[in-house]
């Protein structure tokens, strides 16, 4: 992957080329992402759904960038191949699109919870 130094430190290459050529390790890329400039992001629900993290693979042109997570079967949606891809105009964003993931009931994780009401005083 060409630039691949500008998107990961030189740690997360040596573990993803480690991966690629051995045999898995479990919650590999749970680990990676917690120990990664993401970590402020993630939250436990987060770390839940990376555990079933399998494999991830990335590609990128001067026009596109391309991620393709592949999952266990998890408490959140079924297992699979999961793709995202930015498509790029002088190396910005300008659209994003990708594999639409089909949540079990009540676990999404990009829903927006109802707020707790606040005691009253």
């Amino acid at each position: 992957m060409k630039d691949k130094e500008k998107y990961f430190n030189a740690a997360e290459i040596n573990h993803y080329q480690q991966h690629a050529k051995g045999s898995k390790i479990k919650h590999y890329w749970a680990a990676v992402f917690e120990n990664s400039k993401l970590e402020e992001f993630i939250n436990d629900e987060d770390r839940n759904c990376l555990s079933a993290l399998e494999d991830l693979s990335f590609t990128a042109s001067a026009d596109n960038m391309q991620v393709v997570f592949e999952f266990s079967d998890n408490p959140f949606f079924g297992a699979g191949k999961y793709s995202r891809q930015l498509i790029l105009a002088n190396g910005i964003p300008t659209e994003c699109k990708g594999d639409t993931l089909k949540w079990k009931p009540g676990k999404s994780l990009v829903e927006a919870k109802p707020a707790k009401k606040q005691p009253k005083n």
